[in-house]
């Protein structure tokens, strides 16, 4: 492997902690403004204030699935993700590439258990999320949303809210998880770009998370796509 940085970046894969990745972005594309004769229902900010209502309003209890991507020069990463229950039962696979070399990992936390490989230790689910964090939705000051434009698509509707790569770092660590975060922190990223898709009830439908960031010189690429589903009644994950 030539690039001393993709060296570096395997050897953490291949740690006895393993890369326990979260994940969750995606650009999405620009969206479509609405046709002047058509307007969206609401404001971004009462359809994001909705959204906060609702998952408050179930305790957090909802299903999330995430695709993630990353890429590094020759090398790719791409994460799967399934949670549910606000971060109690969790199953996440990682799979790494490059130069020709293939790595799959995955973990699991249910019941109170982390499993990673054979290794099963016992964790509460509040110690879990203060670990590994849990991707639910960005905490966004309402205030800023205020002056965004909403889109209309072809189900529905979208709006773009750009944020401080300091800012929603809960949910960024649980987005990639805390090795890949360790990386992210020690890069340099300026800007991280939120685009919230609703269907035409103003219901969440999903959430693309798209960055970039500067590591040793080079530019690599983070996108996911993350899905929200069974508000109130989340189902038990699939088996790891």
């Amino acid at each position: 492997m030539k690039n001393p940085f993709l060296s570096r970046f395997l050897s953490c894969l291949l740690s006895v902690t393993m890369l326990l990745c979260l994940a969750a972005c995606d650009g999405g594309g620009t969206p479509e403004p609405p046709p002047a004769d058509e307007e969206p229902p609401e404001s971004a900010a009462s359809m994001y204030l909705s959204l906060r209502e609702k998952v408050n309003a179930v305790g957090g209890r909802l299903c999330v699935r995430a695709s993630s991507y990353l890429q590094i020069d020759n090398a790719a990463l791409r994460v799967e993700l399934y949670a549910a229950t606000d971060g109690e039962g969790v199953y996440q696979s990682t799979d790494f590439s490059t130069d020709g070399k293939w790595m799959l990992t995955s973990h699991a936390y249910t019941n109170g258990i982390l499993r990673v490989n054979d290794t099963a230790t016992p964790i509460t689910a509040a110690e879990y999320r203060a670990l590994y964090g849990f991707p639910s939705i960005p905490e966004l000051d309402a205030a800023n949303l205020l002056s965004l434009s909403v889109h209309k698509e072809l189900d529905g509707y979208c709006f773009t809210v750009s944020e401080a790569a300091t800012s929603n770092t809960s949910f960024l660590q649980g987005m990639m998880g805390r090795d890949l975060y360790v990386l992210y922190v020690q890069a340099k990223a300026e800007t991280v770009f939120y685009t919230f898709h609703f269907d035409k009830e103003g219901n969440l439908d999903h959430l693309d998370v798209r960055l970039e960031m500067l590591v040793e010189g080079n530019l690599v690429s983070l996108t996911s796509t993350v899905r929200y589903a069974d508000f109130g009644t989340a189902y038990p994950i699939p088996p790891a």
